[in-house]
């Protein structure tokens, strides 16, 4: 992986979560470097604040040293982004959705995202949303956050809930006068004080805690970047002390240490996190069950996200037995394939293109086998993209299934004719 940051352009080895444990250690390294380097520059300048002549070229060289601690450029060490709960008091419901579906018309067409989804959301729930591209994910958060009425069913709040909704393309940036605000007032709009940790800060020091300096406070939105906005869209939020987050794609255009903040908050949350991501490793450490898009269908899984890959993965296994099972069971015994054997000789005889097509296959099912076998493995590896090799072992399963029938069926025929 390439990380560019200020201006540098840093390589990592590995995945992505050894390129999050390699940059957590190298900004270790380097703070405890910079914390060595500023002790030995405090004691030069102790020695040279007491005024010792140059008479010498040991002390020449001492002075000219400290001269050049002084000029090195100092690396820009981050401050501590503060993303501390503001969440009040939920009660023992949370969200409650009973047989909603939604379905969206136009002049062409009549599309069906969501079918009869029942589900009573608790005030600890930590849920993920996920599926293709188009299937509703954004529109279920719409939804629940009331921007979106059902086509049918319902969808009940409890009545002490406050909603925090941070939606994929923080659309409430662009409202009011839109991006020609000043950052300070976009947070203003939401409290212009705040009870932070009992005590009350006005929103210019909250913005500072979310790395906003007085000097950007009163730059327009439209100059900040995509992922400034996002920490702004997420700071705006949490003034307004939500009990229940809706989260759409949050960790876009998020730097890795607001990331990780982020991460954390959400641990410590008193409250219900529905969150819609494709970020796998955002997903395993913020949420404890899936709801996975399925023809229309929400179906429940209980797990992270990599225990939602292992359940998919057990459970095409499982259907690929079935089906062998079945096909094995629908196989005639042996004295019903001699007679059938006998009737097919009488019809005709198997063709040498048959017969040559028969012999690759012999040699071709048990090369496909041990392929089989060695993705089998490598999904049960660490470092790997599973949701890829499943598709690779998936695909290698129907192949083989489609030779299968082809040899059986070029098997129940006679020898070539000579």
């Amino acid at each position: 992986m390439v990380e560019i940051n200020n201006g540098e352009a840093r390589k990592y080895q590995g995945n992505y979560r050894q390129f999050l444990q390699q940059k957590v250690e190298q900004e270790q390294s380097e703070a405890s470097t910079k914390k060595k380097f500023q002790g030995v520059l405090r004691k030069e300048l102790a020695w040279l604040r007491q005024g010792p002549k140059a008479r010498s070229t040991k002390q020449k060289a001492r002075i000219q040293r400290i001269a050049e601690m002084q000029a090195k450029p100092r690396n820009h060490v981050k401050a501590k982004l503060e993303m501390n709960s503001l969440s009040r008091r939920i009660g023992k419901i949370a969200i409650e959705a009973e047989g909603v579906g939604l379905s969206l018309n136009d002049k062409e067409n009549n599309l069906d995202l969501l079918h009869d989804f029942t589900y009573s959301f608790s005030p600890e729930d930590r849920v993920g949303i996920i599926g293709p591209n188009g299937s509703g994910k954004s529109t279920l958060l719409d939804l629940i956050a009331g921007t979106r009425l059902p086509t049918s069913g319902k969808i009940k709040l409890g009545e002490t809930v406050h909603v925090g909704y941070l939606d994929q393309h923080t659309n409430d940036l662009n409202q009011g006068s839109g991006l020609k605000r000043k950052v300070i007032e976009f947070v203003e709009e939401a409290a212009l004080r705040i009870d932070h940790g009992g005590k009350q800060i006005t929103a210019s020091q909250l913005l500072e805690k979310f790395l906003f300096p007085p000097s950007q406070q009163h730059s327009p939105l439209l100059k900040l970047s995509g992922g400034e906005k996002r920490r702004l869209a997420l700071c705006k939020m949490l003034i307004q002390a939500p009990n229940v987050l809706l989260l759409d794609e949050p960790t876009n255009d998020l730097d890795i240490q607001t990331l990780s903040v982020l991460e954390d908050f959400l641990e410590d949350f008193k409250g219900c996190v529905v969150v819609v991501s494709h970020d796998r490793y955002f997903l395993d450490r913020t949420i404890d069950r899936i709801f996975n898009f399925e023809n229309g269908h929400l179906r429940r899984y209980e797990g992270n996200y990599s225990r939602f890959l292992e359940q998919k993965i057990l459970e095409e296994r499982n259907n690929e037995t079935t089906e062998r099972d079945q096909m094995v069971n629908n196989l005639p015994n042996k004295r019903e394939l001699k007679i059938k054997s006998n009737f097919q000789n009488k019809i005709r005889k198997l063709s040498f293109k048959e017969a040559k097509e028969l012999k690759e296959l012999d040699l071709k099912l048990p090369m496909l086998e041990k392929q089989k076998i060695y993705l089998e493995k490598k999904i049960n590896g660490s470092d790997v993209d599973i949701s890829e090799t499943s598709h690779q072992l998936a695909e290698l399963i129907e192949v083989i299934q489609e030779h299968e029938d082809r040899w059986i069926e070029l098997s129940e025929l006679s020898e070539p004719a000579k």
